[in-house]
């Protein structure tokens, strides 16, 4: 499977679920759900839209999704090092975060562009830039150095949060030019993470999607944990409670989950319109 390529399909048929669990998962409006808290594979699951998702990969698209993982933590380990030994000013870590990555960055199509925080280096392999270029960044000799209209993907962004404005921007001017509901129409994914959803932009982002019907997908990649506080100190409800408030047919919210820590059920989101959600 090349690099970049959908590795999720979603086909117009129904499946047994192999559980209970998983069967009451499938019903639930909110929840879109392939994998139990336990490890279970579910076959698939029905969105609050009526489509239905489920993982039917060929053993070539397995090796892809795997090869892909390997690499960019490889990549991580090596800029890791690369840090520690005073080569690089600073180095954000992907961490545990890889599958989240190289899965909803194989889910965008050409069109779809991405705002990543600091850390998206899965997300930057999947949308074809060399991988060693934010090393440049890191070791502060360069601002960037790819072309964010040429790869669909927006430069990185250190202050937190900043990015869900810019890409919730990007997607009403998305809206503006007529780019919707069509096949080939446009979508927008933001990502951050725990600490980031506390901050007066993520919030204002989420408003300014739903009230103008952005085709946006807010992509968390939470592990119960920011850089300095534990989520408990951050909000009294689960992260994927916070957006229903402000949501709206037009746009999706996913909390993923990243880390052994993590206790969130699994992936939430509004009705997505022309935004096409990672499953």
């Amino acid at each position: 499977m090349a690099k970049g390529d959908p590795g999720v399909t979603t086909r117009g048929r129904r499946a047994t679920p192999r559980s209970k669990r998983a069967a009451a998962s499938t019903k639930d409006p909110e929840l879109v759900q392939l994998l139990t808290p336990e490890g279970e594979r579910i076959d698939s699951a029905v969105g609050p839209d009526g489509t239905e998702y489920r993982v039917d990969f060929t053993d070539d698209e397995y090796r892809g999704l795997y090869r892909d993982l390997v690499l960019v933590r490889k990549l991580d380990a090596e800029a890791t090092a690369l840090q520690r030994q005073g080569e690089l000013g600073l180095w954000a870590s992907l961490l545990g975060q890889e599958a989240a990555q190289v899965g909803s960055g194989r889910a965008l199509r050409t069109q779809d562009m991405a705002f990543p925080t600091y850390r998206e280096h899965g997300v930057l392999y999947c949308r074809g830039i060399d991988p060693i270029m934010p090393l440049g960044l890191f070791r502060g000799v360069d601002q960037g150095g790819w072309d964010p209209n040429e790869f669909k993907f927006n430069m990185y962004t250190i202050v937190i949060g900043a990015q869900t404005l810019h890409a919730t921007g990007y997607a009403m001017g998305v809206t503006m030019d007529g780019k919707t509901g069509t096949d080939d129409g446009e979508a927008v994914i933001a990502y951050f993470g725990d600490g980031a959803t506390s901050q007066g932009d993520v919030n204002e982002a989420f408003v300014w999607a739903s009230v103008f019907n952005a085709p946006m997908v807010f992509f968390c990649q939470n592990n119960q944990y920011a850089i300095s506080e534990p989520l408990e100190r951050q909000t009294r409800v689960p992260l994927y409670q916070r957006p229903p408030a402000s949501a709206s047919p037009a746009y999706g919210w996913t909390a993923t989950t990243c880390s052994p820590r993590t206790r969130s059920p699994g992936t939430r989101w509004t009705t997505p319109g022309s935004a096409r959600a990672p499953a």
